[in-house]
Parts: structure tokens; sequence; C-alpha cells
């Protein structure tokens, strides 16, 4: 009866040490520990195949990572890393399928990752397993919407830049150009976070005024749009047709005047008259400037 007491509180003892996230692991090499924790979705439900990537900093470059242990989650989402030296480590958790946004320990996104004070270090104790280290991972959000011209009609072909805001770098980066298709539309998933978007006409003779969000000439005025996790954010656009001067030029003979640059001006109120476009004449002595706002 005595020995079924010692076991009780031998468990009781494991289970407490448990709750407050340090567990013996005695079946793990001599000297190391574990990290053990779960893996779901936002809701909370569990994930299975997630790859869980434990790095170490490379003591001799504080800029530089080491692999030091890699596992991938069960049916019920848990995991176990085992078999770690003592030291402190970051986690990332990957999606092999491309279902949910890569992150790393804890909550953090890979472009907001660079040196230790930009995660959530988990410290391993040699013969103890640390855990509760968890992660819940969320879908990609949405970016998306249509591009007409005034009258509605949409537009093929239209390129769609995405910048979103690098907290690290204190910049903006530039994603992968997008372009809509026959109905207008385009779309694109993406990371939580702080976006401009600019859209253009790619031609080298645009059809279209180029725009940044929303009806802005330029980066620097653009409108932030800013993304949470799991959202669909709906951007639509009209683009305004591009206004064009063309014209023929000649000499006394009433031959082409060929290669003949043309230079239009545009005045402004602090500086007057200011050269802002130039093209040359061609062989039949037209020019044509194009991608002028009306």
């Amino acid at each position: 009866m005595r020995h079924a007491s010692l076991h009780s509180y031998a468990l009781t003892c494991l289970l407490l040490l448990a709750l407050i996230g340090l567990v013996r692991f005695d079946s793990q090499a001599q000297g190391t520990g574990a990290i053990r924790g779960t893996v779901t979705d936002e809701a909370g439900n569990p994930l299975e195949e997630i790859v869980i990537r434990a790095e170490v900093l490379d003591p001799e470059n504080n800029e530089q990572w080491n692999e030091a242990g890699v596992t991938q989650s069960d049916s019920s989402g848990q995991y176990t890393l085992c078999c770690l030296s003592e030291d402190d480590y970051r986690l990332s958790f990957l999606d092999a399928g491309a279902r949910y946004l890569t992150e790393y320990y804890d909550d953090v996104l890979p472009p907001e990752v660079f040196g230790p004070d930009t995660v959530a270090m988990v410290h391993v104790t040699a013969a103890v397993t640390t855990t509760a280290i968890n992660a819940a991972l969320a879908h990609p959000s949405i970016v998306a919407g249509t591009i007409t011209d005034p009258a509605k009609q949409p537009l093929n072909q239209i390129a769609v830049d995405l910048y979103r805001y690098d907290r690290i770098g204190d910049d903006w980066k530039k994603l992968d150009a997008l372009f809509t298709d026959s109905s207008g539309h385009y779309r694109s998933e993406v990371l939580p976070g702080r976006y401009r978007l600019h859209f253009y006409d790619p031609q080298p003779d645009p059809a279209y005024l180029q725009e940044y969000y929303a009806d802005a000439t330029s980066f620097d005025t653009a409108k932030e749009i800013t993304i949470t996790k799991e959202i669909t954010a709906v951007v639509d656009v009209t683009l305004q047709p591009a206004a064009a001067i063309t014209g023929t030029l000649t000499n006394h003979s009433g031959e082409p005047a060929v290669g003949v640059a043309v230079v239009l001006y545009q005045f402004e109120e602090e500086v007057g008259w200011v050269p802002v476009v130039e093209t040359l004449s061609d062989a039949t002595g037209n020019y044509r400037v194009g991608n002028l706002a009306a």
C-alpha cells in the first residue's frame, strides 16, 4: 500500500513540474534537454506535420544561426525537440504545404526576425524538458481588388506593386509585381503588416496614368493599408486615361525633321517653368509625348 502511495506522489510531482513548464526527460541523451509544445491554427485546432526547427546563434558570428534540431508535430499538434545542448534557441514553425504562415516563437513573422532580440528565445537546461512552447499559425491574409477605367470597364494587364514596411530596416520592401486578369482582378496572399500599393500600365506608351493608393501621385503621399491576420483587404482602383501631345516637324523645304528634340515644360508655382518630358522626332518627323495628366 505504501508503494502505491509513493507512486502516486511521484506522479503528482511530475504533474506539478509539467504545469510550471519543466519536466524531467530521462530518455534523452545525457547532458541535453528538450523543448515540447503544441501547434494549432488561430481557432485552436491542432495542426499536423508542421516543421519545428531549433536554431542556435553561431558563437563566432552573431548574424548566423545554426540548425540544432528539427521535428514535426503529430496528429494532435504536439511536438518534442529532444537532445538539445544547454543553450538559448530560436524556434520556427513552418507549414511545408504553405497553408499557414511561417512564424518564429513567439508570434514573430520572418521579415521581422534578425538577431536574438527580435524573437523570444527558448532556454534549454540539461536533463530538463521545457514545455508549453506553443504556436498558433495563421492563414495568409489577402489583398485583392478590381481595376477599371472611368467607364467601369475592367483593365487587363495592369501592374500592381505592393510595398511592405520593414520594421527592422525602417524602410519599404517591394514585393513581386502582380498583374490584373481580363476581368481587371488582382489578388495576392500577404503577411500581416503595413502596405502601400502602386498601380500602373507597364506598356512603353501607357494608356493610363499611374496611381498610388488612394488617388496619390507619389509613393510618399500614398495612403497606408494595415493588414491584420487572416483578413481580406479589398482595394479597387479607377485609373484615368493618359493624355498625349503629338505632331510632325519639318524643315523649310517641307521635309521631315528627323531627331529633333521636343521638350515639354510644366509650370510650378515656386520655380516657374521646368522641363518634365523630352523625346525625339522619328524618321518621318513625327513625335509623341504621352503619359500626361489631363
